[in-house]
């Protein structure tokens, strides 16, 4: 009976989002240029003469009830090979624009810019941005699962652009062929938007209305691009980008010799169809993919790092947004990783797209090789593994919900050693989103399959989520059984280590996290809205007994100027079911048993625009069966637009009663970013880490000689903090090259 009902509440969700008054979105005929056009940032071609132009932005920030207080003039074009925007972005004389670098992929929140937003298969679902700095700086992402996160800028494509500086206005020009994006010819009416951050006058702006409660990147909210003739096929697309490496590394510690090694490999991208995507790569490599940022751990759990490698970011949301943030049935870091060392990767291929207008197929093989690694207990032998994923995304309703089915594959094919001969995850997801945003939802049923299965191999989870200006009110239900084993996933929560025993021990749970959040918006020069919200996190033993809890009460002002306070009241409970050792060093574990404490918590951060920024947050309170004081601050410097200098503290005062130590665990990161123009960036950090007890130095000089083609020279190293001794060094030269056919 439960399960019907929520069916129904479905389905009725997803039909009223059909019936919803939705304002008529603007349109733009695009017509075909009659004339050449010369790319240089100055759109005085007679082509240009001749298109059709937009303005009349409305704000949406600080407000989204009026027309934005500074003029943007965007005009398109096309033929037979590019999409072409130009605009004219008029702002007051006075000031400076404020720019965070000439790097790649800026930041678009920290950043005045322009950018373009295309659903080119008019799904709500997931598209492309585009966006240029008045410096010229590029920066493209994805759009995925609706753009109501932002984008995903990792994704990389090769486009143009130029851009001309006045005292009054900045002008742009934008080349995007069509071979980089993904489209069906039959599809005449592509989804499209426009937006415009002008901080130096404090004003957002989008060509079609988007309500400041959602995120400028939200393709719900896209306003229409029709075609005026056909649409141009993207033709043959063949892209090939081999690399060449050398890599020198040295064991400090153990005097071992300078081990060089040189390597190559091959990615190439296949455009089996104008939607569909064939990828491949043969002996991929990670030297250009940045170190990961250290973060202090004082949870029992498993902290979750991104990925960063090209191979795997396409169509990413048709492999990794199953599931939720922490029951992941696919992981792509679990693929050529184990415990931080790399393990090789002999080929892998990647099909993805869409096949028709309202379905989009993934299919991912990867073949990884034997390793010997290093674990707690010794070198371990790892056997070569196939990982596979297939899946589906088929969109119901019209206004951005989709059905999808995902599996997911491991299987040993080669040698042995302690994981099973094969594991697999099946599920469907259902994701709901009504035609203006304001419900948005997920619902899964995942089972694993083993070569012997057992009982509660299964995970499924809601969650809903209702968003207005005033109001955003969270449901979220999670149950994750105690054999559902994702070994190619990231399910943390499941396994528990019992430090006495040195063994790791699976528990089934539940989660319940509803939150309620009331925003007011005030008619004020200083605050741009205020508000509070509870949030109540919940975590239950099976057999429904209360393992873990916490409850917030949260207050929060967001000031006209960017600036954010947020304070905020804890209350906890947490079941230790197992010894439990908090700052990870040499100390007594706390015993099993329930402890109750109580924080409170503050974070501010100030106006973004300045040169000079800094945030500052502090927590204070009982931790356990002690107290904690934690403090994490940074500032930056922008040497606009050359550089970026930034440092970052962190501290954690750990006391607890003198049986189980006392600890005060820092982490230092100072960073610097230097552009010396638009193709040479350096990049420079230090991680000083209390905790681990290391030291590492990190840094980068990337030339981008053409479009996607850079050379890397990268040098790190590691050492010890007590005392300062180094470990290792590596050093490696690294040159991509792309050639597109």
């Amino acid at each position: 009976m439960l399960l019907r009902l929520l069916v129904f509440v479905l389905l009725l969700l997803s039909w009223n989002a059909r019936a919803q008054n939705q304002p008529q979105p603007r349109e733009y005929l695009l017509q075909q240029a009659g004339s050449a056009i010369r790319l240089d940032g100055i759109p005085d071609e007679e082509a240009w003469k001749n298109a059709i132009s937009t303005e009349n932005f409305q704000q949406h920030f600080p407000f989204d009830s009026a027309l934005a207080n500074t003029r943007t003039v965007v005009k398109m074009l096309y033929d037979d090979q590019f999409i072409y925007v130009s605009a004219v972005c008029y702002h007051q004389p006075e000031g400076d624009h404020v720019v965070s670098s000439l790097r790649r992929d800026f930041a678009y929140s920290r950043n005045d810019a322009f950018a373009l937003y295309l659903d080119p298969l008019n799904d709500k679902t997931n598209g492309y941005c585009f966006a240029l700095n008045p410096y010229g700086a590029q920066m493209e992402g994805l759009i995925q699962t609706g753009g109501g996160f932002g984008t995903s800028p990792e994704w990389d494509q090769v486009w143009y652009s130029e851009v001309k500086r006045y005292p009054d206005h900045w002008t742009l020009e934008m080349a995007i062929p069509f071979r980089s994006l993904r489209y069906k010819q039959t599809v005449s009416r592509w989804g499209l938007n426009f937006s415009r951050n002008n901080l130096r006058q404090n004003e957002g702006s989008v060509w079609n209305p988007v309500p400041r409660n959602f995120n400028v990147a939200s393709i719900a909210f896209c306003g229409t691009l029709q075609w005026a003739g056909d649409i141009p096929a993207p033709g043959f697309n063949l892209a090939l980008v081999p690399y060449g490496i050398t890599q020198a590394y040295r064991n400090v510690a153990d005097n071992q010799k300078t081990d060089v090694t040189p390597g190559v490999g091959l990615d190439a991208r296949v455009s089996i169809r104008s939607s569909l995507n064939l990828d491949l790569t043969f002996n991929p490599d990670f030297a250009q993919v940045d170190v990961d940022r250290q973060i202090t751990n004082l949870t029992r759990f498993s902290l979750f790092f991104p990925e960063q490698r090209a191979f795997f970011q396409e169509n990413s949301d048709l492999f990794a947004r199953f599931g939720f943030s922490k029951i992941r049935p696919f992981f792509s870091r679990r693929i050529g990783l184990f415990n931080g060392e790399t393990v090789p990767i002999l080929a892998g291929a990647r099909l993805s797209g869409k096949v028709n207008e309202t379905l989009r197929i993934g299919m991912m093989t990867v073949q990884t090789g034997e390793k010997t690694v290093n674990t707690a207990s010794g070198p371990l032998k790892l056997a070569a593994q196939n990982h596979a994923v297939l899946a589906f995304q088929q969109d119901v309703f019209r206004n951005g919900s989709n059905i999808a089915f995902i599996m997911v594959n491991r299987d040993r094919t080669g040698g042995s050693d302690a994981s099973e001969a094969f594991n697999r995850i099946v599920g469907v997801d259902y994701n709901l989103a009504t035609r203006n945003n304001r419900w948005r939802g997920k619902f899964f049923y995942h089972q694993a399959l083993r070569p012997v299965n057992q009982p509660d191999q299964y995970a499924h989870a809601s969650w809903l989520n209702y968003s207005r200006p005033e109001w955003n009110i969270d449901w979220n239900h999670e149950y994750v059984g105690e054999n559902y084993l994702a070994d190619n996933g990231f399910v943390p929560r499941l396994f528990n280590f019992d430090q006495t025993s040195g063994r790791e021990i699976r528990m089934a749970y539940w989660r319940l996290e509803p939150s309620i959040t009331r925003r007011f918006y005030p008619r004020s020069k200083i605050v741009n809205n205020f508000g509070f919200g509870i949030y109540w996190n919940a975590y239950f033993r099976n057999g429904f007994q209360l393992n873990e809890n916490q409850l917030q009460g949260n207050s929060f002002i967001n000031f006209q100027n960017t600036a954010t306070l947020r304070v905020e009241f804890n209350e906890r409970k947490t079941g230790l079911l197992f010894p439990f050792n908090i700052t990870g060093r040499q100390l007594l574990p706390l015993p099993v048993g329930d402890y109750f404490y109580r924080d409170m918590g503050f974070s501010y951060s100030s106006d973004v625009r300045k040169r000079f920024t800094w945030y500052l947050s502090g927590n204070t309170g009982t931790f356990y069966n002690g107290h904690k004081n934690s403090v994490a601050m940074g500032a930056a410097y922008r040497l606009q637009p050359w550089a970026v200098l930034s440092a970052d503290f962190n501290s954690d005062e750990v006391n607890l009663p003198e049986t189980y130590g006392r600890s005060l665990l820092q982490l230092i990161g100072p960073r610097a970013e230097i552009t010396f123009n638009r193709s040479l960036f350096w990049t420079t950090f230090v991680q000083y880490n209390t905790q681990t007890q290391r030291m590492n130095i990190y840094t980068r000089l990337q030339w981008r000689f053409r479009p996607m083609s850079d050379l890397f020279i990268v040098y790190s190293d590691n050492s010890t903090t007590q005392p300062l001794t180094l470990l290792n060094q590596a050093f490696a030269v690294k040159l991509v090259y792309w050639l597109g056919v």
